[in-house]
C-alpha cells in the first residue's frame, strides 16, 4: 500500500532466548516455517513497505539463512528489498538494545513519521492486525497506537517520530511501557476481537502449539 510509505516496522528479534533455553527462533512451527521466518511473512504480508529485523551482531549467516528462505516464497525479491537486518551492538543488555537500534535507523530516514513494533517470538500476530494498525495511524496521526485484544494489549504498537526521544533513553531489558504511560492520553486504541497472540518463549508455550513433544525439544 503506497499510502504507507511514512510507516515503517520493525520485528524485534536480537534477545537471548533465556527462558526458552535454546534459539527460539529457529524453532519450527506447525506450519514447517521456524519462528522468525514465521513472524517476518506476516510482516512483509500486511503491505508496510519498509521493515527491519534486529539480530545479534555476527548473525550475518541467520541473515543469510532467512534471505534464502524469503526468495524461495512467491514474490520473495520483492520482500528482501523490504526487508532489512539491524545488528545489534549489545544485545546482552536486553530489549531496550533492540529498541533503541530499531529508532536510530528509523531516525535516519526523513520519509518515515511512525514505527509499528512486532516481536519475533510472536508469529500469531497476523497481517491484517498489522495492516489495520498501520491504517489507523495514518488516518489519526497520534503519538502511539496500541492494539486491544478481548484479554488486554498487545502487539502491534506504532510510535510516532515525537515518541522516539524516548526510545532512545530506554535502558536495560525493558520494552516501551513507561512510554506508553507518559503518552497515555495521546493513545489510540485498535480494538481487536479475540486473545492476545502468545509470547512463544517457553518450553511450555511452545510444546502448547503442538500438544505435545514438538520436534527439536525434549
Amino acid at each position: 500500500m503506497a499510502s504507507e510509505a511514512s510507516v515503517a516496522g520493525v520485528v524485534l528479534a536480537a534477545g537471548a532466548s533465556r527462558r526458552m533455553g535454546q534459539d527460539k527462533r529457529r524453532l519450527l512451527l506447525p506450519g514447517g516455517d521456524p519462528m522468525l521466518l514465521a513472524t517476518l511473512r506476516q510482516a512483509l504480508a500486511s503491505g508496510v513497505s519498509r521493515w527491519w529485523v534486529t539480530l545479534r551482531s555476527g548473525e550475518a549467516s541467520l541473515w543469510q539463512c532467512l534471505q534464502d528462505r524469503l526468495i524461495g516464497a512467491h514474490d520473495g525479491q520483492r520482500e528482501i528489498r523490504v526487508l532489512h537486518p539491524i545488528f545489534v551492538r549489545d544485545p546482552s543488555e536486553g530489549m531496550a538494545a533492540s529498541i533503541r537500534a530499531a529508532a536510530e535507523r528509523a531516525q535516519a530516514h526523513a520519509d518515515v513519521a511512525a514505527l509499528i513494533v512486532l516481536l519475533g517470538d510472536q508469529p500469531g500476530v497476523s497481517a491484517q492486525v498489522i495492516s489495520r494498525c498501520a491504517q489507523l495511524w495514518l488516518q489519526q496521526r497520534p503519538a502511539v497506537v496500541r492494539t486491544r485484544y478481548a484479554d488486554g494489549p498487545g502487539h502491534p504498537v506504532v510510535l510516532a517520530r515525537t515518541v522516539w526521544p524516548c526510545l532512545l533513553a530506554l535502558q536495560g531489558d525493558v520494552g516501551a511501557r513507561a512510554i506508553f504511560e507518559t503518552y497515555r492520553e495521546q493513545t489510540t486504541w485498535l480494538d481487536v476481537a479475540g486473545p492476545a497472540p502468545p509470547d512463544i518463549d517457553t518450553p511450555e508455550a511452545y510444546r502448547s502449539l503442538w500438544q505435545g513433544t514438538p520436534p527439536g525439544l525434549g
